[in-house]
């Protein structure tokens, strides 16, 4: 983003901003922007064929904050997915994003309902049965978003007649490189090869950042990436203004990280045809490269990330390897799953760098000391604020260090880098070269003086949470990032670990009213 659409973009937000006289300075750094300000995030699910297979082996339950219970598509590929869209749309903090949910099209789908009856606008008639269904429009998480999108996905079934209690989210057709066609015609308000005109609900142009994250089925024989029917997404791509370079069919040969069950770790997306699916990177690659916005300086495309739900003993290498070119050419990152923690920690990190919603305010700066001798001059200490969304004098602020390290991976290229306690990069996107920097700090980061506990309080609170996992911590009653209600790791939580966590423990047991306790920090 350039010079000029940061002005532009600072100058609107100051606009829709605006107050009467005698509002505060804070005022600039309050959440108070609307929904058009709101990273989009569209989710595109492989809802065909192998999303019903089998999947015994992986088990899950709703969380505490989803309301409990278990997904009605459990023991199936469906229900791992169900289960974790779930768990992570809960645990967002409220109006952090807007979030949309697009699946393979089928003809079941024509003018089927909403199950909630309150989507504004209401679930549309999908048309022909071809290309994908906006099964729901983007729309903001705050409370009642949340609240309705996870009481739809919590009543999908995989057959039968949708009503006004179940919705049947199921395919039978791959439409692999089709969606990826109807969900940039849904963004750029053009039309889809489900033959709806999107002219009308497309969302709002602004400064907001726009993304897909196309989540791809890779369990069993079917699960391989396909476009049935007579919709041509080649064709949709020469029409939707693609250049030259931009129909060149993608044939590098890609690693399939040696997941499936093969003997050859790669694949060579080689026999591109309309119907291979093979076509889903050169659409990333398109929706990336093209600007959505003509009335907005500097070009906005749409970013793409994959999720691969993999079953190793029985996939195939075709579609993880897809799914890494398209997370490349889309300007994302490519996660593979194997069971539903890893899913849902691949949905809430790629959430996590796409809402970046904990900032520090502060520059870095080093402490120095000539008594020391240069073994303090790696220190990095970053102080952190978080404004307060209802534009409130107090604010969430915390003190916490870092380290810089040397990455000698290329002896040709050393270079420094943002380093976490445990040594490994603490800014998203340093860990990988090719992964788009957000130049916030990473979900999984530890800063020093973090710790975790479970020995004693409050890290001890109920050491058995549901699907055997620990749940206890400080912030057990308000779990956030990837922690949940533990402080370690603390990640880009303002309010956990560093020196706040330091003053919380000596609270527990210190008694600061005699002489020789320690003195009172506020």
């Amino acid at each position: 983003m350039n010079a000029k659409l940061t002005a532009l973009c600072v100058v609107a937000s100051l606009t829709l901003l605006s107050r009467p006289a005698g509002s505060e300075d804070i005022d600039i750094f309050a959440g108070t922007g609307t929904d058009a300000s709101k990273p989009n995030v569209l989710f595109v699910l492989d809802n065909a064929a192998s999303f019903s297979e089998s999947v015994s082996s992986f088990t899950c339950n709703y969380s505490a904050a989803a309301g409990g219970g278990t997904p009605s598509l459990s023991g199936t590929s469906a229900g791992i997915q169900q289960c974790a869209l779930v768990n992570a749309i809960a645990a967002l903090p409220e109006g952090s994003v807007n979030i949309g949910l697009m699946v393979f099209n089928e003809n079941q789908m024509t003018g089927s309902p909403a199950p909630d009856g309150t989507s504004s606008p209401p679930i549309l008639d999908c048309g022909n049965g071809q290309g994908g269904c906006l099964v729901k429009p983007l729309r903001v998480m705050d409370q009642a978003g949340k609240a309705s999108m996870i009481d739809f996905i919590k009543k999908w079934k995989d057959s039968g007649s949708s009503d006004a209690n179940s919705f049947n989210i199921k395919a039978n057709t791959k439409r692999t490189a089709q969606t990826m066609q109807e969900a940039w015609a849904y963004y750029a308000g053009s039309t889809g090869l489900s033959g709806i005109n999107y002219a009308g609900i497309k969302p709002p142009a602004g400064c907001q950042q726009n993304y897909v994250i196309f989540v791809g089925t890779a369990v069993g024989q079917p699960g391989t990436p396909g476009d049935g029917g007579s919709a041509d997404p080649v064709g949709a791509l020469v029409a939707a203004g693609a250049t030259a370079a931009q129909q060149q069919p993608i044939t590098v040969t890609y690693p399939q990280n040696a997941l499936c069950n093969t003997s050859n770790p790669f694949y060579s997306m080689g026999n591109h045809t309309s119907s291979s699916g093979l076509y889903g990177d050169e659409w990333a690659r398109f929706m990336k490269q093209t600007d959505l916005y003509s009335t907005i300086e500097d070009q906005q495309g749409i970013t793409t990330y994959t999720i691969g739900v993999v079953q190793p003993s029985t996939c195939k290498p075709d579609y993880p390897a897809l799914l890494t070119s398209m997370a490349k050419e889309g300007g994302g990152e490519y996660f593979a799953t194997t069971g539903f923690q890893e899913l849902v920690d691949a949905i809430a990190l790629i959430l996590n760098k796409i809402q970046a919603v904990n900032s520090a305010f502060a520059s870095a700066s080093l402490p120095i000391s000539v008594n020391t001798q240069g073994t303090f001059l790696n220190q990095v200490f970053i102080g952190q604020f978080r404004p307060d969304a209802d534009g409130k004098p107090r604010w969430m602020g915390n003190l916490k260090q870092y380290k810089f390290g040397l990455d000698e991976t290329d002896p040709n290229n050393l270079h420094l880098f943002l380093a976490d306690a445990d040594g490994n990069p603490a800014i998203a996107g340093t860990a990988d070269p090719t992964e788009k920097l957000t130049g916030f700090l990473s979900i999984q980061a530890r800063s020093f003086w973090t710790y975790r506990n479970d020995s004693v309080l409050p890290d001890s609170i109920n050491p058995t949470g549901a699907n055997g996992t620990t749940a206890g911590g400080f912030w057990i009653n308000n779990p956030q990032g990837f922690a949940g209600g533990f402080d370690s790791p603390d990640g880009n939580i303002v309010e956990k670990g560093g020196v706040a966590q330091q003053i919380r423990k000596e609270n527990l047991t210190v008694n600061y009213a005699t002489s020789d306790g320690p003195r009172r920090l506020y």
